[in-house]
């Protein structure tokens, strides 16, 4: 299964809160996914990256996602929306979690200013080998 989050949160911005959830259960975590489609009996995911895209799939499940826009709306087929009405909800509050101090007022981080990044003039260049950079 999958642990679904949204981005980030209004409050702090610092999109800190899926990947700490996603370390304290010891799950990966895929972040700032866009697109998600199910092939080859598992779930393949678009993600925003640093100047592009990227098409990834969890190794191991249950994992942790983090969702940066979903524009398709997914509709389920009837036999698959009777089957999930029979499937136990699991969920979790912070007692169960252990989350003594959350939000804003637990958080160790005061965000300043939020902005988004300007573009870089970098380069990417694959080098074949060590020779190759000399």
């Amino acid at each position: 299964y999958y642990v679904v989050c949204g981005m980030q949160s209004v409050d702090g911005d610092t999109a800190q809160v899926p990947p700490q959830i996603a370390e304290e259960l010891g799950l990966p975590c895929i972040a700032y996914v866009t697109r998600a489609e199910f092939r080859n009996k598992r779930f393949e995911f678009t993600r925003i990256i640093s100047g592009g895209s990227q098409v990834v799939a969890a190794r191991k499940l249950p994992a942790v996602i983090t969702v940066a826009k979903y524009e398709y709306p997914v509709f389920a087929t009837f036999a698959a929306t009777r089957q999930a009405s029979r499937m136990e909800i699991i969920r979790w509050g912070s007692d169960d979690i252990q989350a003594t101090h959350i939000g804003v007022t637990g958080s160790k981080t005061t965000v300043i200013r939020v902005f988004p990044p300007g573009k870089t003039t970098r380069k990417c260049e694959q080098v074949g080998d060590a020779k190759a950079l000399a």
